[in-house]
Order: structure tokens, then sequence, then C-alpha cells
């Protein structure tokens, strides 16, 4: 069954390692203008990743077009957020004074609280005119991204035959429904180069094709497609989750490409994922803090508002989406509950039920902090008779979830009598967070 259905699966272990040790990882617009809407430091993590791996990316003409006529857009929005930031707090504080009859208004603990993000944003903007430079030509991003990317961009239709191969049947296959671009079809405009005009709504569509004909005529063997355009007409998904690309894709890159190693990747899974398979080791508090950024300059594609969650505070971010992932699937209400003190995190789920997830390494005595959330659990449990709780042990690895499981199957025995109430009236979950980002349960 697979051998007829094989883009239905997977790639293998094999085939994801050769695509990791040799395929070529092609960028989309998306990803090439990320540099000017994250912070400084987040920046140069980014900009070293490509500059260190530069001969394993290749850009089409129609990313690298985009990204010229979106540059502009792109450099005046962190500016101006942080402009509209420090409206907002100046605002802010001139509500609180007033409305204050206190004498030593500038000393007080929020008044100070204000000050400091003031000053924080204003050095941050203090950056952007060196970062940015001053005019679009001063630009040192621009000029960094340009020179890392010397030689790894496709060339523009050579003839009006190639051109119009680009956009051949591009109504139909929208009209179809045959991915990829046809999400984008309501958009309007177009882009002009060398004498041809290119629509936008056509835009997956030609880049689409003009990886396949890179493909096709360098006789590539593994290529993975790095975009943050999460819609159904690239990825395939099952409630929301991402699995991989379209099958459509792969059965079109296998037939026209000639290439049977394709591959799509978001990009925290593809940093993520270069961690684990290329030289430069990149801190994951730096992953989190780069991908956190990146979630900060652009709009949820749901409007969801867990990012201001205490728990997406508490948890580091793959964490709390496995969690969330995991939650949604056994329960149709997850809601979030404030944070306590200790390691747990907490939840609210369908039918009042309480669930505290907490976060464990596996290493260190079980007697430390952790017990202090299993004696919070026994004291809300005796003291609410009708209370339903769910106790989430969320480790790292399994092995570290097999650890945890005997540690706590012995650690309730030894305190049989103080934990009475979770023995008898908690759901007990231990697991932890596989490669492909779910929460796996080992008891």
């Amino acid at each position: 069954m697979r051998e007829i259905f094989k883009n239905y699966y997977e790639l293998s272990n094999e085939d994801f390692e050769q695509l990791w040790a040799q395929g070529i990882f092609i960028l989309d617009t998306n990803i090439l203008l990320m540099p000017y809407r994250v912070p400084r430091s987040s920046r140069e993590l980014l900009l070293g990743l490509f500059e260190d791996y530069k001969e394993r990316f290749w850009i089409p003409f129609q990313v690298c077009l985009e990204f010229q006529e979106a540059r502009l857009k792109a450099r005046k929005q962190l500016p101006r957020d942080a402009t509209a930031a420090l409206e907002k707090l100046r605002d802010l504080k001139q509500s609180l004074r007033s409305v204050s009859s206190r004498e030593d208004f500038e000393k007080s603990a929020e008044v100070r609280s204000i000050n400091a993000a003031i000053r924080a944003i204003e050095n941050i903007s203090s950056e952007f005119l060196v970062d940015f430079g001053e005019t679009p030509h001063d630009d040192p991003i621009f000029s960094r991204l340009t020179q890392i990317f010397e030689g790894r961009v496709g060339p523009p239709p050579a003839n009006k035959m190639e051109y119009e191969a680009l956009l051949k049947d591009a109504d139909k296959r929208y009209q179809g429904e045959t991915p990829p671009g046809y999400k984008d079809g309501d958009k309007k405009g177009d882009l002009r180069y060398g004498g041809h005009l290119y629509p936008i709504k056509y835009g997956d569509l030609i880049l689409w094709r003009q990886i396949i004909e890179k493909c096709r005529v360098d006789r590539i063997q593994a290529v993975a497609l790095i975009t943050d355009d999460k819609k159904e007409d690239w990825y395939q998904k099952d409630d929301g989750e991402i699995l991989g690309p379209r099958h459509e894709l792969r059965e079109e890159m296998a037939a026209e490409g000639r290439l049977e190693r394709f591959w799509m990747y978001p990009f925290e899974r593809f940093i993520r994922r270069s961690n684990d398979h290329w030289g430069r080791k990149i801190p994951s508090v730096d992953i989190d803090q780069l991908i956190e950024a990146i979630d900060a300059s652009a709009k949820a594609e749901d409007g969801s508002d867990w990012r201001d969650w205490d728990a997406a505070r508490a948890l580091p971010r793959v964490i709390l989406k496995s969690l969330l992932k995991w939650l949604t699937g056994r329960y149709d209400e997850v809601a979030p509950l404030p944070q306590g003190r200790g390691p747990a995190v907490h939840f609210r789920v369908t039918g009042d039920k309480g669930v505290m997830v907490i976060p464990w390494t596996g290493g260190g005595d079980i007697n430390g902090e952790y017990s202090s959330s299993l004696s919070a659990a026994s004291y809300l449990l005796y003291y609410s008779p009708d209370a339903n709780l769910i106790l989430v042990f969320c480790c790292e690895t399994e092995q570290a979830a097999n650890s945890v499981s005997e540690q706590l199957k012995v650690y309730l025995e030894e305190h049989a009598t103080k934990l009475k109430d979770v023995r008898e009236r908690a759901e007990i979950v231990v697991g932890y967070i596989a490669v492909s980002e779910d929460f796996i349960t080992v008891a």
C-alpha cells in the first residue's frame, strides 16, 4: 500500500537524513523578510545561520522579486510599532498622572515600570537607524542578504515562451483547487519585471514551477521548501496541525521535477531540525526568543491570544504548543487559569476539570519543587470534594518520562497517607515531547 500511496506518508528516516546531509533548502519570501521583523539579537542569529550554510540555500526568482518589492514596507514596520508602543505608554502615564494626588508620582512602582519600558523601547528605536540605515539605499540588512545569497537566486524567464509556461492553466488549476496558490485567488495587482507582468495571485504557482524546473534541470536529489505560508494550499493539516506538504505537490514534483525526496517545513520546525542535523548549535532559549519575536511581528493566523496566557510565559513555546494540541484533542474546551507559584501551569477543560501541567527534565529528586505541586494538588482535592483534577508530568524525552513514571510510583507509595486524595481521585499522566512535537504519554 505504501508503494502506491507513498506521497501520503512521511519521508523515510533514510530520506530525511539524505535531505539534511545533501539536499537544497529553498526559502520563501516570508523567510527572507524575517530579518526586518525581529530585534537585533534574533536577527544576528538568523543571518548567521544563512551565512554559515549559504551553499545549502536557493531562492527562486519569484521569491526574490517579491522580496525586493516588499522590503521597503517591511523595514518600516518595527520602527512604526515602536513608535505606537511609546505613544501608548506615554498616554497611560499621563492618564495615571491625571487621577493621582501623590506628590511623589514619579517614584510610584507603576510609573517606574512605565518609565523603564519607555527607556527600553527608546533604546531599541535608537538601534533601528543603525540596523536599517537612514535610507533604503543605505540598508545594512539588505546589503548583507544580497552578499549572502549572491549566486543563489534563480534566473527570470529567458523569453516569452518560458514566461507563458509559468502561467499555463493557472486559472484552471485555481478553479479546481490544485495546489499551490489557489487560496490567493482573490489577491489583486501585479509585479513588473523585464517587460512581463507577474500577477500577485499567481505568485505561489510561479515559484512552485520555478522550483520544479530547478530540480529537473539540475537533477537535485532532495529538496525542502521553508515557508511560513501555512494555508491549506501548501500544507496537509489535521485539525489545524501541519503534517507535511500536500500529497499533490509531492506527486507533481516527482512527475515534473523527477524528484522523490521533497518536503516542506514551517520556519520553526526547520530551525529546530537544523540544530539536530547541522553543526551550528543554537541554544534552545535563543531559538525560543527568535520564534517569539517572529510571532510578535505577525498577526496570529487563527486570532488566538494564547501567547498572552501565563502558561505562554511559564513554558517553552514548543512544549506549550504540544500540550495544547494534546488537550484540544481530548477536550472541546481548553482555557488558561492564573499561574501560581512553583513549576506547575494550570488549565481548565470541558466538564470543569482542572489540569495541572508539571514540566520536568527527568533529573534530580522528586522531593524538590515537584513535590510541592503534588502537595498543592492534594490540598485542592481535600478541600474541594467535587473537584476533578488531571496531573500532567511533561518531560523532554521518552527516557525521562519513563524515569519520572517510576519515581512517581515509589513516591506515591511512600506518601500514601499524605497523598491519599491524589492517589484515589486524580488522573496522573506522564509523557514527553516527541520529535514530531506531539505529546506522547507513557503512563
